[in-house]
């Protein structure tokens, strides 16, 4: 990335923390976690919940609380976790920063899309039920109702909000029949791709994470990718296909016959556009990151979310 984008970036970012600095408010870093493919994320109230996330709550921006989602089940039948969460810290006086993982990177996008343009009910943060659910703020307190959430940015490292190309036919048959993992259907990426409208974000900005240490995925993804999710999606692009670091490789076909994933919010090689409010923060040209949220290592992709947040979500 260069110097310029990264002055541009940060002023952005400060121009945020700025208004945040305006008001006495609550504020919180919302971490939404992605697809589980062992066992489901225990979900309700488990706000202090990390089992889904290894050793990410040692670090990562101010008042760290975790949304649960259960992990296997469709997005339109879980995503209400996720709202509940945004309901409880991102209403009223409240303000939230967001992190997200894998697919909770498309829990996140759904929400914004099918609701962020909704009425919310304004909660009292500190009345989480067994369910998840805050309290209604007293009708005596003033203002009890608004339209969607009070969101400063959101992160995303290896995002699926465009899908991947893992979650095939032969892996959803397989894990639908030993686990009814389901989810793995909306993550087909022409499937992803029209769940909902990626472009809208109620003017939130997602800044994004794309690793391509793509060892694990034995050639199975187009471009580079992180084992999981390759750049099309991880980088935001409003098309799917393959998309690379601008650092061809003969030795390596992943690379050949790629479009460079660019940064910022720079169109692709190929002229193919980021989604509206997308911004690539992070491109791994070294191949060191890969997907996988299992421990705090270095070569994990979260290893660099944490250091942005830490940094800036405060």
């Amino acid at each position: 990335m260069s110097r310029t984008s990264l002055v541009t970036v940060a002023a952005v970012l400060f121009a945020c923390l700025a208004i945040a600095g305006t008001a006495e408010a609550a504020k919180t870093t919302l971490y939404v976690h992605g697809y589980s493919p062992l066992s489901v994320v225990p979900v309700g109230n488990t706000y202090d919940d990390w089992s889904s996330w290894g050793t990410i709550n040692k670090a990562g921006g101010v008042n760290r609380k975790a949304v649960n989602w259960g992990g296997q089940d469709f997005i339109s039948q879980t995503n209400g976790y996720v709202r509940n969460a945004l309901d409880c810290f991102c209403t009223g006086d409240n303000w939230c920063y967001i992190s997200t993982h894998s697919t909770g990177d498309s829990q996140v996008g759904y929400a914004l899309s099918q609701y962020g343009n909704t009425l919310r009910n304004v909660k009292n943060t500190s009345t989480p039920g067994p369910n998840g659910v805050c309290q209604d703020v007293p009708n005596s307190s003033g203002r009890t109702t608004q339209t969607g959430w009070n969101i400063y940015w959101v992160t995303s490292a290896g995002g699926a909000g465009g899908g991947s190309e893992l979650a095939g036919p032969g892996q959803i048959i397989f894990n639908n029949f030993i686990t009814h993992q389901t989810v793995l259907e909306d993550l087909v990426p022409s499937h992803m791709r029209s769940l909902y409208d990626h472009n809208q974000t109620q003017s939130h900005w997602f800044y994004r994470f794309a690793g391509s240490n793509g060892v694990f995925s034995f050639g199975a993804l187009p471009g580079e990718d992180d084992s999981v999710v390759a750049y099309h999606s991880a980088g935001g692009l409003s098309q799917s296909g393959h998309f690379c670091n601008n650092n061809p490789r003969w030795w390596d076909p992943t690379s050949w016959n790629c479009y460079e994933l660019k940064g910022g919010t720079e169109a692709a090689g190929n002229g193919v556009a980021k989604w509206s409010y997308q911004y690539l923060w992070f491109r791994d040209n070294a191949g060191e990151y890969y997907h996988p949220p299992v421990t705090a290592s270095q070569d994990s992709l979260l290893s660099v979310l944490r250091s942005m947040m830490n940094a800036y979500a405060w």
